[in-house]
Parts: structure tokens; sequence; C-alpha cells
């Protein structure tokens, strides 16, 4: 298991985790020991059967995280044979922390409440930059923005982490080190990043403050779609807290939740936008 002070937390947390550890069933550890030998074998492991396997022999949201933490030392190992910057590494340990955190507050467990987004960690398919994440995925959409026309085939999907302020400068950095480390990917002048997050609602410059990051973060992408979701799925990625279904009830501690109540409390649209933000190779 990776050292829990390299992540960050505090003692609760550490407490926390290392309560779960101690009273982990035996069959869920012997899976986690296969686990973990498995993936040294090799990256392409069939991480989502196991973590299957973990989370029925255990209180799932603990046996899987602790699976994970199993998995860290050996997803290291392979980040240095491939030479990459040790901060890398270290984006996956913040994110680990990160989701270690919405589990705690939504369910009060120490662990996670998504186990399958480390999927991606493991089979070395995602970097984690200085505040942004990335990953090539491929889309079957179509879409023309100036005199770039997609009709299909790859594109880097960006992932932006729930801890700390989303500022631009940062964001404009991780870009630019993403379009160097993708950019022999594609042909063009382009490195076509696609976004899908409520970050990207259409609607946000109506309704946040204007001082809001996240409107400096959407300016950058052209926005095409719109998919409105049931506000619960929605407002717990900021809130951090479960929610009733009662727009009254929503907190309103700062600029955006107070947005974001009297927007669902009017009957306004709340869910997903999808967009492409076209970097300049060279930048």
């Amino acid at each position: 298991m990776i050292d829990l002070s390299r992540l960050g937390l505090t003692d609760e947390e550490i407490s926390g985790v290392l309560f779960a550890k101690a009273h982990l069933t035996p069959s869920a550890a012997a899976v986690i020991e296969e686990g973990v030998s498995a993936y040294r074998a090799a990256p392409d492991f069939d991480y989502a059967l196991l973590s299957e396997r973990v989370a029925a022999l255990t209180v799932p949201e603990e046996g899987q995280f602790l699976f994970i933490l199993a998995l860290l030392p050996a997803l290291e190992e392979y980040y240095e044979r491939k030479g990459y910057p040790k901060r890398w590494f270290e984006g996956v340990l913040q994110d680990t922390r990160v989701k270690l955190r919405e589990c705690r507050a939504m369910t009060g467990r120490f662990g996670t409440i998504c186990p399958s987004w480390f999927g991606r960690w493991f089979s070395l398919e995602r970097i984690a930059l200085e505040r942004l994440q990335f990953e090539p995925r491929r889309y079957d959409y179509s879409v023309t923005i100036g005199d770039w026309r997609f009709t299909g085939g790859e594109l880097i999907n960006v992932h932006i982490p729930g801890e700390g302020p989303l500022d631009h400068d940062a964001c404009l950095r991780s870009y630019a080190e993403a379009a160097r480390f993708y950019g022999g990917r594609f042909p063009g002048p382009y490195v076509p990043f696609q976004c899908n997050s409520w970050l990207l609602h259409p609607e946000h410059p109506a309704f946040l403050d204007p001082r809001s990051r996240i409107l400096a973060f959407q300016a950058d992408y052209t926005i095409f779609d719109f998919k409105e979701k049931d506000p619960r799925d929605v407002v717990w990625r900021f809130t951090l807290s479960p929610w009733d279904g009662d727009p009254a009830h929503l907190p309103a501690r700062n600029s955006l939740e107070k947005a974001y109540r009297d927007r669902i409390l009017s009957g306004g649209s709340v869910g997903n936008g999808r967009g492409i933000y076209l970097y300049p190779k060279g930048n």
C-alpha cells in the first residue's frame, strides 16, 4: 500500500483508512493481493473485474479504495520506467485524495464512490498535469469549428480535479504541456481538447458571478452541445454534501452555490455542456 503520508491526508483521514484496512475481510485482502500481482505483471490487467470482486467481499467503498492504494506503488514504478516527471504521479496522489474526500463527504466512509474512475490511471491512459487531467479518447460525433472539422476519431479529453481554485493561468500551462505530449497524434495545426462537464453550461455567463473563474475556463471552449441533467447529479460536485431534493435546502455558502440554488429555484436547467478547445501547436 502507498505510504498514506504522501497523499496529504489529515490525521483523521489516515486513521479512517487504517481502520478500514484493519477490518478488511481476509477474502477481500486475498483478492487485493491477487490484483497487485496481476498489475505488476501487466498494466492492462482486468482492474474492473478485480475491483468488483473486492467490492463483493467487504464494504465496497472502503475495500475498493484499499485496492487502489495497494496498486499505487506499482503504478509509480510504471511511471518511472516511462520516464514521466515525478509531479505527474503526484497528480495521481492528489486525485486519490480528492476521491477519498468526496466519498467521506457523501457517505461518511473513508473510501471511494467512483472506483471505475481509477481504471485509466492504472492503464496509463490518463495523465495529471498542473491543474487539469488529460486522456486520449475516441468519439463518434461530428462538429465543425471554423476551418476544423471532426467526423469521429480521437480527441484529448479533459478532466478538472475538484480541488483547489480553477486558476486560468495554471489551466493554460496544463494545456501547453499536454499539447507537447500529445501533439504528434494530430496532423493539423491544432491539438483538439474535448471537455464534457457541468463547468461548460452555456448559460453560465447569464447566472454566475461575472468574477467566477469558471467563466474564464469555459471561454476557451466552443460549446456545441448541452444535456440537461437532474440537479442531484450536478450540485454534489461542488457542494460535497448530500441533498434531499428540495432546492430551498441547497447551501449558499459562496457565490457559486448561491447562483446554482437560485437557478434551480427559478426552474432553470442545469447539466453538462460539451465543447472543443482548439489549442494551436507551438503555443
